[in-house]
């Protein structure tokens, strides 16, 4: 058992929507037996994070090429989603500092120079989690090239997949039509949408009114696993899932006025069609023997509008269906069966006659919900894309005039819940203030970024976004060995010389070419004493890596004190000298140079 797992059997995901928006006028639709009637109003504010909910529950060590590391192990929406190291999420954030500055980011937690402890180790996880967890509260972020494009390579070198090579990625719709596409493995979830409804001829102010999914499909039954987002590769998920799962093609809205504009279009109109009738088929919306009837009639004469129309009349037409689950409500642990639509959660309970009764929860009265993640340590099995907690969703209900209760759905499709409570909101705000679907290329497109590996080598990405295959050079190892011993010495050289100084503090590196090296670091006051005797190169790479770092970043300056000396012997070179801390900039570049320099050997 892990130390997360001894330590907490339960812990909250940080990931919580308020909703304060007026209720419609009509009454909630709920049935006595189960919900009480109310129709008053509600008026609190609205705070609703976005579509990502982070966790890193548990760390692991891993011994590769002779070094030990730790890894901690990102959870996005209840599921598996890569394994990072503390220098990759620090590259990450300076790369997202440069580009947002610092009054976007939190503040990114400390840098140490020993190894740590197991205690700190889950100080450090949980610090990183709280980093995540506030980063994911900027729309700004979150919707950046450079935040996805980094999640997207960080879960390739999780799963060990070569980014380079082209792959044949299969996309339904709801009637079984596939169309086939070669990709880029690492191709994002938004430019394979944008991909596949160019193929189809979807107009491009359409192609956002619909979403990909991961969906189990059989001749009985179809299920909605997870909707993918932009932060993941289509491809790597599908492949890292246990069982067979397909990528489908659905409508991704809620507001049902939004299908004529769809429906204008020959396109939109055939795609909506299609998934209705498979909806009507699989039973997602009910429908008498005589409506069966006149839907059969309309399908065989061709006519989809009709069909469309009259599908709109039935219930449950446009919700999302979810698996059995259990609630707290009317009893605990009572299963219940739940679907999403019409700014609603409906709940359907089987009494003890085998008679079902129904209630809804109006999202205009929910004042908030939140996802928990229970720890299980014995019942934890890997899920779809790895290790998966139990999931409950929460949400606090507006039940009568004086009173709000907390109701709790666990179920293994919180998060998903989740997303179509966000959606309904999202879309409930818009259309109080005149807003519509994003377009296709809202997106902040960087073009590139800098991805960090494991090893620490660096890979410039260029991001695609055009949806056709990458060229052959668009993705590189950044050139270590290239440094010549002349640029070496000139960068040097552009330092200023002085003589020893007395007790100040010092880093002392001894370079030899046994990839050997000798570090003694003195800070005053104390603040950080400690000598190295001898350290292999992945070591000493390490130590350099995090004094850069310590230098470059300002809110890391309290590590050491505010006068700080770098002394640098090298034994290749008869020089000895000291470089002031105000000298920033040089400092860094010298120090990665000789990082640089010394990968050579």
């Amino acid at each position: 058992m892990s130390l997360h797992e001894r330590s907490c059997c339960r812990r909250i995901i940080r990931a919580e929507c308020k909703i304060g928006i007026l209720p419609d006028k009509e009454d909630t639709q709920v049935f006595s037996d189960i919900l009480p009637a109310y129709s008053g109003d509600v008026n609190i504010k609205l705070n609703c994070s976005k579509k990502m909910h982070f966790s890193i529950p548990d760390t692991e060590e891993v011994k590769q090429n002779g070094s030990e590391y730790v890894v901690y192990n990102l959870h996005i929406n209840g599921m598996f989603h890569c394994s990072v190291r503390y220098r990759q999420l620090l590259s990450l954030h300076q790369q997202l500092y440069k580009e947002f500055g610092a009054s976007t980011l939190p503040p990114f937690p400390p840098k140490r120079f020993l190894s740590l402890t197991p205690v700190q180790i889950e100080e450090r996880r949980l610090n990183l989690e709280k980093y995540v967890l506030q980063l994911s509260q900027d729309a700004r972020v979150l919707n950046s090239d450079i935040f996805n494009g980094w999640l997207v390579w960080a879960q390739n070198e999780t799963q060990h997949i070569n980014g380079m090579e082209e792959v044949v990625l299969d996309v339904y719709l709801m009637n079984g039509q596939k169309f086939n596409f070669k990709v880029s493995p690492t191709l994002q979830t938004n430019d394979l949408l944008e991909k596949v409804c160019r193929h189809i001829h979807l107009p491009k102010h359409l192609i956002y009114y619909f979403s990909l999914y991961l969906m189990k499909l059989d001749n009985r039954d179809f299920t909605i696993v997870k909707a993918l987002q932009d932060f993941e590769s289509p491809y790597i998920s599908q492949k890292c899932s246990r069982m067979p799962l397909k990528i489908v093609l659905r409508k991704s809205y809620w507001n049902l006025n939004n299908d004529f504009t769809v429906a204008e279009d020959k396109v939109g109109l055939n795609l909506l069609y299609i998934q209705t009738m498979a909806e009507i088929e699989k039973g997602w919306i009910s429908a008498s023997k005589d409506i069966m009837r006149r839907l059969a009639a309309f399908q065989a004469r061709g006519a989809k509008m009709e069909y469309l129309r009259l599908a709109q009349t039935l219930k449950f037409y446009g919700y999302t269906h979810f698996q059995k689950c259990t609630c707290d409500f009317p009893e605990e642990n009572t299963p219940v069966l739940v679907s999403a639509g019409n700014k609603e959660l409906n709940i359907r309970i089987r009494d003890q006659s085998g008679v079902f009764k129904e209630g809804s929860f109006r999202v205009t009265r929910m004042r908030c919900w939140r996802i928990s993640s229970i720890k299980e340590p014995v019942q934890s099995v890997r899920g779809n894309d790895g290790y998966m907690s139990s999931l409950e969703l929460s949400f606090e209900y507006l039940m009568s005039k004086d009173e709000m209760r907390w109701i709790k759905l666990r179920s293994p499709q919180a998060v998903l819940i989740s997303l179509c409570l966000q959606g309904m909101v999202q879309e409930l705000l818009g259309n109080k203030r005149g807003g519509s679907l994003r377009a296709s290329g809202e997106r902040i497109r960087k073009g590139s970024l800098s991805y960090m590996k494991r090893d620490g080598t660096s890979m410039k990405v260029i991001l695609n976004h055009t949806g056709e295959p990458l060229p052959s050079d668009t993705s590189t190892t950044s050139p270590i060995g290239e440094l010549s011993l002349r640029r070496l010495s000139e960068r040097l050289s552009e330092l200023s010389f002085r003589d020893g100084h007395r007790n100040s503090e010092l880093i002392n590196l001894k370079f030899y070419h046994a990839k050997i090296f000798f570090v003694r670091v003195h800070c005053e006051n104390s603040c950080y004493k400690q000598e190295f005797k001898i350290l292999s190169l992945p070591q000493i790479s390490r130590f350099i890596h995090l004094a850069v770092g310590s230098v470059m970043e300002p809110e890391l300056k309290t590590i050491f004190p505010i006068r700080f000396y770098f002394s640098i012997f090298l034994r290749l070179f008869p020089l000895y000298f000291y470089v002031k801390y105000t000298d920033t900039v040089k400092v860094a570049s010298l120090m990665q140079t000789v990082f640089l320099y010394a990968k050579q050997f």
